[in-house]
């Protein structure tokens, strides 16, 4: 029983020592991640092909209204500015049409076309630099929040560089304990020892349902299997 007793005070260290070490373990923080800052130099993609696509539009739209128009009038202008049908039903003959070649719209509507190529640039590169604008304001917060994450992150190592330092102290008390454990008894099981498993023992032994600790060990096993 002399025996038992120091195999008690080690078990009660020893899971004094896996206590203390599950609950440094629990309390070791992951450092956070920082923000990330937003682009201030953003330009519209495509905008040169959007641009130039709005300008193509344009002009082909209106080119061709021109045309129309254009021919229109000069055809109401050639015939007493009457149209086909008041010309017919006023006796006339040989209704004349006059149609204008597509140069002249092409030409007519490319400052309508160009000044619709700058004002969507003007309208994209506005919305760019709102958006540019509005990404330094939330930077300038960024940059605040990420010094604070820095100062907790420092913190949190620290933190964590004291608990390892006691993870250390404690692995070498367990390595400690694990050699008065040789000392006292070499054949007991470093994995048994533990307050539970030494109450159940001093039961075996006590109940004479085991004649020595090995025995009791065997005993202990074949409850926890089942």
């Amino acid at each position: 029983m002399e025996l038992l007793d120091k195999l008690r005070q080690l078990a009660i260290e020893y899971d004094a020592c896996c206590e203390q070490e599950k609950r440094l373990k629990a309390s070791v923080q992951e450092t956070k991640e920082y923000n990330q800052l937003k682009d201030t130099n953003q330009k519209t993609k495509l905008e040169i092909s959007l641009g130039w696509g709005i300008f193509c539009l344009v002009e082909v739209l209106f080119m061709v209204l021109i045309n129309k128009g254009a021919s229109y009038v000069l055809t109401l202008i050639a015939n007493q500015g009457m149209t086909r049908e008041e010309f017919v039903a006023a006796g006339g003959f040989g209704y004349r049409i006059v149609q204008v070649i597509p140069v002249v719209g092409v030409v007519l509507a490319l400052p309508i076309a160009f000044f619709s190529l700058f004002l969507v640039k003007g309208i994209l590169k506005h919305r760019d630099r709102k958006t540019n604008q509005e990404n330094l304001r939330q930077n300038a917060k960024t940059q605040t929040e990420n010094m604070a994450i820095q100062a907790q992150n420092q913190a949190i190592i620290e933190q964590n560089h004291q608990i390892a330092e006691q993870l250390e102290v404690i692995k070498n008390k367990k390595q400690e304990i694990k050699g008065r454990l040789q000392q006292e008894d070499a054949s007991f099981p470093v994995g048994y020892l533990s307050v539970p498993v030494i109450n159940f023992v001093e039961q075996e032994l006590i109940s004479g349902q085991a004649q020595n600790i090995n025995q009791a060990l065997v005993h202990y096993e074949a409850t926890n299997d089942n």
